[in-house]
């Protein structure tokens, strides 16, 4: 009588503790052979599981799977020892048939079998132990899926290439330069050259490379081996052909086709994980970045599934299934402000409901409505934020004021928590203040003036390569020069607090500075671009030789080709100046009651205030939504660009006299 199968049961595990999958596998033994007998083909290993609990600070060598979770319904069963047996996804159990083959160490993590998923509070402690977990694991191993025939293009290049590089003893110039013949050859020159690209680049397509949680998962891996079906091959083998592929889309006489280029233009996943590695950038910008990349099943992973990439130790964000989407991401915005003492989450605040993003999701309910503060992580950012903390300009409208927490709204108590806090215990909730509505943000500062108008012109459309369509300097010249008169004579007439302001002044070196915020906007985690910057402009500054420099390309470029007074540094500041333009996008310049110009978002209007407030590097735009009794509340529309405001010059008044502002 066979004995009977029990479905295994969890058992609670330990502070500090995990769940490792030990994989037990016989050797491949054959039949013993007579002189007479044929020769016996050898036996499959035999292979059994069993799952081990471990303290994480002393677990043996072991390697954690990186893998898409597909249809979450448990169809399929893992065979245990001890007569039990595990439910598993079809996606998990497709995968270890290959993972017993590429596996080194004998034990295996892989959240689907090692977290109890049904037990909230041990799945939101060991989401939280995540980041120590791949950074502790011997190897990663990424399970991209059982692949296609047509993948052995790619897997033919990779090879190569992986050859070449073991056989290299030094990585002179003669290395370098054998090693890229050999991309140029099996990329551009060889007879399959276009199927080794087309499989490459479906590779890169794969369901893996969409999910939030490979980030954290590839960032901190010691290393990390790639499983294609049959195919094996190490991840940066795929990082590095693919960066070489984006550097040959570039050049301009190319012959890579214009869907390729395009691709590896605004998708490259591994990239962005590489720099994400050697440059961690504050973790609300990153959360901005991946939001309208990656796919997530629940909408609190759109958070949870970056944390352990925070490298700010003053924010302090626990997962917990427990709460609503709702309260995680005010919970997460308020967390961020207060930890930094700074205001600069807003700058990834405004953010836009994408019908085609929102169909490659699978959520059952819809995101939250949020205030206007707070940044809806499901919705991709309306355009590229006006200051980075990081970036080499550096704004400081309200003069370097800190933000201080005027309400001290006290959060759920899973939402503010160190990680090393252990599963048993709790954090108990301020009772210093009452609590106040947790949609609210105070904030301290002054409204130093209102949007008298606001250019019609719609500039930062279509391709950048077209620069002269996509500024418009001397249209919006045209357009902006009869309010700046009007204002002029109202001045003139005796109108109070009117500044005098010369139409005839503004210059087309001044709207190409307005219009690209100072070069405030540059892909901070793109090294060659900074490195090109840094030879461009070395103290940050843009000079008014830079203007010039930069208005000189904006004026020749579309009869470039036929020009011969182009210099060694051509290529490099026009790339420069279409990385800067990129800020204008879903932008219009606008004109203050005092003739002053600004740069803001496209949805501002006639009367919205513009106020600096502590904390904030850059102006902001907030529009009246409510007035109660003596109090008004403010929607925030966005961060702008306003002369004489950038560098604390209309930040006049001390710290004590500034006002309290309500954003909601």
């Amino acid at each position: 009588m066979r004995p009977r199968v029990e479905t295994y049961t969890y058992s609670s595990l330990k502070d500090g503790h995990i769940r490792l999958l030990q994989v037990y596998s016989s050797a491949f033994v054959t039949t013993s052979l007579t002189s007479n007998s044929p020769a016996a083909a050898p036996k499959p290993p035999q292979i059994s599981y069993e799952i081990v609990h471990v303290a994480l600070q002393h677990a043996p060598r072991f390697e954690a799977v990186s893998y898409v979770w597909g249809n979450a319904k448990r169809r399929k069963w893992l065979a245990l020892s001890k007569e039990q047996r595990l439910p598993i996804t079809e996606s998990v159990s497709e995968a270890l048939r290959f993972l017993v083959r590429a596996q080194q160490t004998g034990y295996l993590w892989i959240d689907q079998i090692c977290i109890d998923q049904q037990n909230i509070a041990e799945r939101g402690y060991q989401v939280g132990m995540m980041g120590i977990i791949y950074t502790r694991a011997n190897r990663v191993i990424v399970w991209l899926g059982p692949g296609l025939e047509s993948f052995k293009h790619a897997n033919s290049v990779f090879q190569e290439y992986e050859s070449l590089v073991a056989s290299v003893r030094a990585w002179n110039d003669d290395a370098q330069y054998e090693r890229d013949a050999l991309i140029k050859r099996l990329l551009l020159t060889c007879a399959d050259s276009s199927h080794h690209r087309r499989a490459i680049l479906d590779i890169l397509r794969l369901p893996w490379f969409e999910r939030a949680w490979i980030f954290q998962e590839f960032v901190l891996a010691k290393q990390a081996c790639m499983l294609l079906g049959e195919f094996k091959f190490d991840a940066y083998t795929l990082f590095f052909i693919t960066c070489r592929m984006r550097d040959m889309s570039r050049q301009r006489d190319t012959i890579l086709q214009s869907q390729e280029i395009s691709y590896l233009r605004v998708n490259h996943p591994l990239q962005i994980m590489v720099n994400v590695n050697s440059n961690r950038e504050e973790i609300y910008f990153f959360l901005s970045r991946m939001a309208e990349r990656c796919k997530a099943f629940d909408q609190r992973d759109l958070i949870y599934a970056f944390l352990s990439l925070n490298p700010d130790p003053r924010i302090h964000i626990k997962p917990n299934y427990s709460l609503s989407v709702r309260d995680i991401f005010i919970g997460t915005a308020r967390s961020i402000i207060n930890g930094t003492k700074s205001l600069d989450l807003l700058a990834v605040a405004p953010r836009e409901h994408s019908l085609l993003w929102r169909k490659k999701q699978s959520w059952v309910d819809p995101p939250p409505l949020l205030p206007s503060w707070v940044p809806n992580w499901c919705y991709r950012a309306s355009s590229v934020p006006l200051y980075y903390p990081k970036g080499r300009v550096q704004f400081q409208a309200s003069n370097g004021s800190p933000y201080i927490p005027s309400d001290s709204v006290p959060m759920p108590e899973s939402v503010l928590m160190p990680e090393s806090v252990p599963m048993s215990e709790s954090v108990p909730m301020s009772d210093s203040v009452p609590m106040s509505d947790p949609d609210r943000l105070i904030v301290r500062g002054k409204k130093i003036t209102k949007i008298h108008a606001v250019s019609q012109l719609r500039t930062g459309l279509g391709s950048r390569k077209n620069i002269q369509a996509y500024l418009r300097l001397d249209e919006q010249a045209s357009l902006l020069r009869p309010i700046l008169s009007s204002l002029q004579l109202k001045s003139i007439q005796g109108t109070p607090g009117r500044q005098t302001y010369d139409a005839n002044s503004l210059t087309r070196s001044y709207l190409l500075r307005l219009s690209i915020a100072d070069g405030t906007f540059l892909p901070h985690l793109s090294e060659p671009l900074m490195n090109d910057d840094r030879d461009f402009r070395p103290t940050g500054v843009l000079t008014e030789e830079h203007i010039a420099r930069l208005l000189n390309i904006y004026d020749n470029e579309s009869e470039s080709s036929n020009r011969i007074d182009r210099d060694e540094f051509w290529e490099r500041d026009l790339w420069l100046l279409l990385e800067y333009a990129l800020v204008l996008r879903r932008r219009r310049v606008f004109i203050t009651s005092e003739g002053k110009l600004g740069l803001g978002s496209e949805k501002a209007k006639v009367g919205d205030d513009v106020a600096l407030t502590h904390g904030s590097a850059t102006p902001l735009i907030l529009r009246e939504k409510e007035v109660v009794g003596d109090k008004r509340f403010y929607e925030f529309i966005g961060q702008c660009y306003l002369e004489g405001a950038m560098y604390g010059e209309a930040c006049t008044w001390k710290e004590s006299e500034a006002d309290e502002i309500t954003l909601i």
